[in-house]
């Protein structure tokens, strides 16, 4: 099985000039890489751009946004197992599985 890399919230550019766009780059829980530069284009100097990024990094390591994306990516790999043993499986415990998980994807569980 394919195994995703993980890596921490990086700043660029790496150099930190002011010049060039800033972004904060990080992986979502489908280990997409994502770029996020919300707000970074409004400060004018490398200090105020800086704080503003330091500030998006520790928003996207907060606990309850983890949480989230932990079981998120928890349900999409639970999803892609089920497709997959969709006729290996009985019909009743096909059904089973599959309102089990419907349950999570809604939040009843």
């Amino acid at each position: 099985m394919y195994e995703k890399k993980i890596f921490a919230p990086t700043i660029y550019p790496i150099y930190r000039d002011v010049t060039k766009v800033w972004f904060v780059q990080y992986r979502d829980a489908t280990g997409k890489v994502v770029k996020s530069n919300r707000k970074l284009a409004h400060f004018s100097t490398q200090k105020e751009k800086l704080k503003e990024a330091k500030r998006l990094i520790k928003k996207i390591l907060q606990p309850e946004n983890l949480n989230i994306k932990q079981r998120e990516g928890l349900i999409s790999i639970l999803q892609m197992v089920l497709d997959e043993k969709r006729y290996s499986i009985g019909l009743k415990s096909y059904q089973t599985y599959f309102i089990t998980l419907k349950n999570l994807v809604s939040g009843t569980i």
